[in-house]
C-alpha cells in the first residue's frame, strides 16, 4: 500500500488526509505542533517541522514514502520539492518552487520576464523604507519574504507605523527577510482561486471573487465566492498570463493557488503558490464545478493517471473564515437567519471556552463554512455583508 507523507497537520489541511484515506493510502503526518489534528487522523505521525528539510528527508528514507504532499502550505512546498528531488520521485523543480514561495525572488522573476508587478524593495534599513514609502504616495504593503496565510502582512498608510510593520513581518519570516511593495488597488474585486497543471499546461482554472475584512487588517481574506464575476475576455487573458508563467518558470504538474489583481486594465499576478489553496477553496470548487482537485493532487504526486472531467455548470458557492474582532474566550457562534438558509456545511476548529485571537492571519481562524446561493447577485450581496451575518461572541 502506498504511503503519503503530508507536511502539516493543521485544521485546514485535514481534508487531504481524509481524501487519501478514502483512496486507500497510508497517511503520515509531519508537524512540529503536538496539538495539530493531523496527528490524530494520520496512520502515523511525527513531531517534525515541515521546513526542516534534512529531518524530512531522513524520515522519508526511513519510512520509504511514495510521495510528499504540501497541502495548502507554501513553506512546506519548498521542503517537498527539495526532498522529492533528492529521492528521485516525481516533483516540480526545486528551483521553480523556491521562486514562487519567496516574494523577492518572485517579484524579480516577474520583472525580468516583463510581467506587470508592483514596485518593490528588499528591506535593509528604516531610512531606505521611509524613502520608498514617500515615493509610493504613503501607501505600501510590508510582508515577510517567506511566509503565507497573510501572516505578518501590513498595509502602511502612516509613517509612524513603518517600524511596527517591519517588526511584524520579521516575526513571521524564517529567513528574517522583509519586502516592501507599492500598494496596487483593484479594478473590481480581487481575484482568488486555484488552477491545476497537467503536463506543464493549465488543465483547469477556477477563479473566485476574494472578500476581505472591512476593519483592522483589511489585507486578510475572509472568504472567496465562485464563480468570478468578470467577463470571459478577462478570464482568457488571465489564463494566458498564468500559462506564460508556468512555461517560463518550469512548473510541470499539480495545483497552484492564485492571488491576482486587475489594475488600470493590466493583470498583476500578486501571488502564485505551488499548492492547493486554503480557506476551503478546493472544497468549494468541488461543490461549484464537480472537480475534486484534492484527489487530483494526490494522484498527480503519486504519478497516477488523471482523467480530466468537464466541469459541471457553474453554481454559486462561497467560503467564509469564521473569526473574531477581539481576543477573548469563545462563547458562541451565531448565524443570522438571512445567511443560515444558505449554510450547507461548517467546520469549527475551536471549542466553547477556548482562547480565540483577533483575526490578523489564517492562524487566528475559529472555523470555516460553505454557503450556497440561488444567484450570483445574492452571493455577491450577502458576501459583501458577511461579517454582519456571522457573529462570534467572546
Amino acid at each position: 500500500m502506498k504511503k503519503i507523507l503530508f507536511l502539516g497537520g493543521s485544521s485546514s489541511q485535514i481534508f487531504a488526509y481524509e481524501e487519501a484515506k478514502k483512496m486507500g493510502y497510508i497517511t503520515i503526518c509531519a508537524d512540529y505542533l503536538s496539538s495539530s489534528p493531523g496527528h490524530a487522523i494520520a496512520d502515523k505521525s511525527f513531531l517534525i517541522s515541515t521546513t526542516d528539510k534534512n529531518k524530512i528527508l531522513n524520515l522519508s528514507k526511513k519510512l520509504k514514502v511514495d510521495t510528499i504532499i504540501p497541502y495548502a502550505s507554501d513553506p512546506a512546498a519548498v521542503t517537498s520539492s527539495y526532498v522529492l528531488e533528492k529521492l528521485k520521485l516525481k516533483s516540480n523543480p526545486y528551483y521553480s518552487v523556491k521562486i514562487l514561495t519567496n516574494k523577492i525572488k518572485f517579484r524579480t522573476f516577474l520583472k525580468k520576464n516583463r510581467f506587470n508587478t508592483p514596485n518593490f524593495i528588499k528591506y535593509k534599513n528604516y531610512k531606505q523604507l521611509k524613502f520608498f514609502f514617500l515615493k509610493n504616495q504613503k501607501k505600501i504593503v510590508v510582508k515577510p519574504v517567506d511566509s503565507s496565510g497573510s501572516k505578518g502582512v501590513s498595509l502602511v498608510r502612516n509613517e509612524k507605523d513603518l517600524k511596527k510593520a517591519v517588526l511584524m513581518a520579521l516575526k513571521f519570516s524564517k529567513s528574517k527577510s522583509v519586502i516592501a511593495e507599492e500598494y496596487i488597488s483593484n479594478q473590481g474585486p480581487q481575484i482568488a482561486g486555484d488552477a491545476y497543471i497537467l503536463n506543464s499546461k493549465l488543465a483547469y482554472i477556477f477563479l473566485a471573487n476574494e472578500h476581505f475584512k472591512k476593519e483592522g487588517n483589511t489585507l486578510v481574506p475572509i472568504g472567496e465566492s465562485f464563480p468570478y464575476i468578470y467577463s470571459k475576455k478577462w478570464k482568457e487573458k488571465i489564463r494566458c498570463e498564468i500559462q506564460k508563467l508556468i512555461k517560463l518558470i518550469g512548473m510541470k504538474f499539480g495545483p497552484i493557488n492564485l492571488d491576482i489583481k486587475i489594475h488600470n486594465n493590466k493583470i498583476y499576478l500578486m501571488e502564485i503558490g505551488p499548492r492547493n489553496g486554503g480557506n476551503l477553496i478546493p472544497q468549494v470548487i468541488n461543490h461549484c464545478y464537480g472537480i475534486n482537485t484534492v484527489e487530483m493532487t494526490i494522484k498527480s504526486y503519486l504519478n497516477e493517471k488523471i482523467e480530466l472531467k468537464k466541469p459541471q455548470k457553474k453554481k454559486n458557492y462561497a467560503t467564509y473564515i469564521i473569526n473574531t474582532k477581539k481576543n477573548g474566550i469563545l462563547k458562541k457562534i451565531n448565524f443570522k437567519k438571512s445567511i443560515k438558509d444558505n449554510l450547507i456545511c461548517q467546520y469549527i476548529w475551536k471549542n466553547k471556552g477556548d482562547d480565540v485571537k483577533k483575526y490578523n492571519n489564517s492562524g487566528d481562524s475559529i472555523g470555516a463554512c460553505i454557503f450556497k446561493f440561488k444567484s450570483n447577485n445574492e452571493m455577491i450581496d450577502k458576501m459583501s455583508k458577511i461579517e454582519k451575518f456571522v457573529n462570534v461572541k467572546c
